[in-house]
């Protein structure tokens, strides 16, 4: 949508100043060509004549479902959070996590002889 109100902008500009009603217009002209199927018809085939303003959802409300009359609305109870997976290395992990514990306490181990020896 920006890029033909841009270009509207510019083809308007090249003829002289431009108000910025006319920009708004031209933006929601283009807007509610977008989803209304007789404005975009008319604007694409080049005969719309008339500016075209988007009235709520438009067309757009026919996609949604409409409730059956004399049943009540079904409850839709809540999802329970999945149970996490347990982790493939955990096991992997804890056993690298205790060798480096180990080589940590060898180090220093090795850094107080070293201290003594100097």
């Amino acid at each position: 949508m920006d890029e033909l109100t841009d270009a509207a902008h510019a083809a308007l500009a090249e003829r002289g100043s431009v108000a910025p009603a006319v920009l708004t217009k031209v933006s929601q002209t283009l807007r509610a060509a977008s989803v209304d199927k007789e404005a975009s018809k008319a604007l694409t085939s080049g005969t719309l004549v008339d500016e075209v303003e988007q009235a709520g959802f438009g067309p757009l409300l026919s996609a949604v479902p409409k409730r059956r009359r004399g049943r009540a609305p079904r409850k839709v109870e809540p999802k329970a959070a999945p149970k996490p997976k347990p982790d493939p290395t955990a096991k992997q992990r804890a056993r690298v996590e205790e060798q480096l514990e180990k080589a940590r306490a060898r180090v220093r181990e090795l850094e107080e002889r070293l201290e003594q020896l100097r």
